[in-house]
Parts: structure tokens; sequence; C-alpha cells
């Protein structure tokens, strides 16, 4: 197992998703907090629009798994989640005005079909959890789909032809909607770990931010107390508030809030996120 990536959105706007993404585009993508999946929480908003992860999240590997809380919002919206080599679409699945899942080698537009679900297997206008796992080769590549942590019938593929690049192995992952609803997820993990079995089922990112000082303080504040200046919760306020220092081996450390209750899950990753600037001429 390899978490690479997790992304809840509650601790960005809008201005702030190419600090956490590599690319987006199209008509609208957004962070807001319509249709939470629960109170007080954020999603990304796609409209016609994508979201792709940096090259570095996956630095190129055969197999990909990504788990995504998703809602997608009339019958006939559809859109597609893709592993990418570069600029290249390896293979991908997608979703279409039928609520039927789709795996294809390629992209979600021209794409080669390799199975496909019932129709209807997709919920409307309600939240759900799909994991995608693919495994790229040109003769034994894999794919299994699940659907709130239940596998969905005729997408377990085995001996597949799933790399459409020249390249092997995937780098990024991109997210898109059509132009006929609004997709909105969050809750996301991307892991490269090797199998076709391991996956971590519906899983909830929830953010926590510094609540005091912690032990070390070596940092200079912009203003007030050191952990006042990086609690930003919702929009990261850049050069507003910071602590700053020119000193080698400085630290700052912060006392940070509770995990909110859920009896019976268990913590899979934890992710450290920083905004930071380096201003000096090295």
């Amino acid at each position: 197992m390899s978490i690479n990536f997790v992304d809840g959105m509650d601790h960005y706007a809008t201005a702030d998703l190419l600090k956490k993404w590599g690319a987006s585009g199209g008509t609208s993508v957004t962070i807001g907090t319509s249709n939470p999946r629960r109170v007080g929480t954020k999603s990304m908003i796609l409209t016609g629009g994508y979201a792709e992860t940096k090259a570095v999240i996956i630095a190129n590997t055969r197999e990909i798994r990504i788990g995504v809380a998703m809602r997608v919002s009339s019958a006939n919206a559809g859109g597609g989640i893709t592993f990418y080599m570069g600029t290249e679409a390896q293979m991908c699945v997608t979703w279409d005005s039928s609520q039927r899942l789709t795996v294809k080698r390629g992209d979600p537009t021209t794409g080669v079909s390799l199975g496909q679900s019932a129709a209807g297997v997709i919920p409307v206008a309600q939240w759900f959890y799909l994991e995608f796992f693919g495994y790229i080769s040109d003769t034994i590549g894999e794919s299994e789909v699940r659907l709130n942590a239940s596998a969905v019938a005729g997408l377990t593929l085995t001996g597949q032809d799933t790399k459409a690049g020249t390249a092997l192995g995937g780098d990024r992952v991109r997210i898109e909607a059509d132009s006929y609803g609004t997709l909105q997820v969050r809750d996301i993990y991307i892991d490269s770990g090797a199998g076709l079995s391991v996956f971590h089922g519906d899983c909830l990112v929830d953010t926590i931010m510094p609540t005091g000082v912690g032990a070390h303080a070596d940092f200079t504040p912009s203003a007030g107390s050191n952990y006042e200046n990086v609690d930003d919760a919702g929009a990261i306020d850049d050069d507003v508030t910071y602590n700053a220092s020119t000193t080698q081996d400085h630290m700052d450390t912060f006392a940070c809030g509770n995990l909110p209750s859920a009896p019976g899950s268990t913590i899979i990753a934890v992710a450290a996120n920083l905004a930071g600037r380096k201003d000096d001429a090295a």
C-alpha cells in the first residue's frame, strides 16, 4: 500500500486549486459548499471541466487506484476518471446518461470499451463512493471498479490491453465532467500500491488546523502568535499572515485539533498540507 494523495477540499478555496492540483480547465471548476456530503464540508464542483493531479503524485507506476466520493446532479450527466502518462490517456472509467459505468483503453471520448456495467448503477443527485483500479499493460492489464465498497459486475477485468499511450505506466489522474450536469467530488485517495484487491472502501478526509503553539516556535510571526498565521481554515491567505525565518534548521511546530469521532474507522493516511514561499536568491 502506498497512499500518494488525499483531498477533502476543506482547507482551500477555488483560487488555491492549483496549489493542490496540477492543472484544471474547461468551463467551470470551483471549490464550494453546495450539497455537502457532510454538514460544513466542501467539494470540488465540475461542470464541463476537469482537474488533474500533479505529475509528482504518482511517479510512473503501472498500478493506480483512486477512491472518490461523488455526486452526479442529473441523469443525463457524464464524465470520467482517467489515468494519464504525460499528455497520453492510458485507461479510464466513465459514466454516461444511462448511469452506466464503462472501463476503456484511452480517454473517455475516443477510448475503446473493455468492459461495461448494467445501466442504472450510478445514483443520481446523491453521494456515493467510487473506487477504480487499473494495471497498465499491453497484454496483462487489469481493472476493477467498486461502488460503495461492492465490486461492479462486468468491470473486474484481467488479460487486457489497457495501455493506449506510447510510454508504459501512469503519472497523473484526471477527473472530468461533461456540460450536461454538475459533478461534485471530495474525500479522494490515490494509491499506487500493488494488488488487484487492495481497496480502502468508503473513506473520509478530515482537515484539522493548528490551535496553539507547539514545542518549537523559531520562525518570526508577521503578527500575533505563530499558529495564528497558519490556521487559514477554508482559504490560504498567502502573504497576509505568515511566519518567516532566514536561519537554517529553524522549526515551527503546532498543537492541532482532534479528528472528528468516527467509531469503528481506521486511519489509513495522514498528510501535511503546507503553503510556503522561498524568497532568497538561491
